[in-house]
């Protein structure tokens, strides 16, 4: 409720907003909306499919359609495959093929895209351009399920851009304000959330933060509670960490931040791994 109140705020009262303001805001609700819906994924499980469908549908990043993410996403909580680059579709590593079939200016691309900068200035194009080269020739041999999934997504496109030119909003001033700095805040958070390692458990970050950025997050910052125990709601996960830190640090060997300034002051211009997955 909180979430589409404030959404709904900010698109229709935006003239009554300094754009110092209305900015910061409209990023984080819709950053915010995001993690809304990984929420719904897992830990509304027990909710009516119905409910579950009507709180997580509505687009308000544009980018993603909801029934694509919870598909993904699922596969990605295999976790004795996370990080593999075939595998795992939320890998940010390739194979070594890729990466020799890519070219100098795609390897540079890569390893700019590693860093904290790169992630956020670069991100959201990479990951559209990802989501375009996967999707598109699903549609172009008229796929049935991309083609219903994308048709959905286009009508909700449809009626998001209506209402917010009904507003009297520009949809390029909802891409730059809500979509773009939205996307780039979920980058932010996945941007060190898991690396290779031998052993599964390793694979899963912490990066302990203050109250903005985890209940921007849900929470998920705490990643290692996330993927061990998936339906764990948001409320619930800082509790737990706290009770169990010192367990859950060294379960994960260790992988821990402390904040998104120890982040960006270690890998601002630093990329986090190499791209090449080293189990390839």
């Amino acid at each position: 409720m909180a979430v589409y109140a404030g959404w709904g705020a900010l698109v229709f009262g935006h003239e009554a907003l300094p754009p110092y303001l209305f900015f910061p805001l409209a990023a984080y609700l819709t950053a915010l909306h995001t993690s809304l819906q990984h929420e719904s994924i897992h830990a509304l499980y027990n909710w009516p499919q119905w409910l579950r469908n009507l709180i997580a549908f509505p687009p308000l990043g544009l980018v993603y359609p909801y029934p694509l993410y919870k598909r993904l996403h699922k596969v990605h909580h295999r976790d004795v495959r996370v990080t593999d680059p075939i595998d795992d579709p939320e890998s940010f590593y390739v194979t070594p093929e890729r990466w020799r079939r890519i070219g100098s200016l795609g390897r540079a691309l890569l390893l700019v895209h590693q860093t904290l900068a790169g992630r956020m200035i670069l991100g959201p194009l990479v990951a559209v351009g990802g989501l375009a080269v996967t999707e598109v020739p699903k549609l172009l041999r008229l796929d049935g399920e991309a083609v219903r999934t994308w048709g959905v997504h286009a009508a909700l496109l449809a009626a998001l851009f209506m209402a917010v030119e009904a507003a009297g909003l520009a949809w390029w001033t909802y891409v730059l304000c809500f979509a773009w700095p939205g996307l780039m805040l979920t980058l932010l958070r996945s941007f060190a959330e898991h690396r290779s390692a031998d052993d599964p458990q390793a694979r899963t970050a912490i990066v302990e933060s203050g109250n903005f950025f985890g209940f921007l997050f849900l929470f998920n910052n705490l990643h290692v509670v996330h993927h061990r125990d998936p339906a764990m709601p948001w409320y619930e996960i800082p509790a737990f960490y706290r009770e169990n830190r010192d367990r859950l640090a060294a379960e994960n060997g260790g992988f821990v931040f402390a904040g998104y300034g120890e982040l960006a002051r270690r890998h601002l211009f630093k990329p986090v791994f190499h791209p090449v997955h080293p189990a390839y």
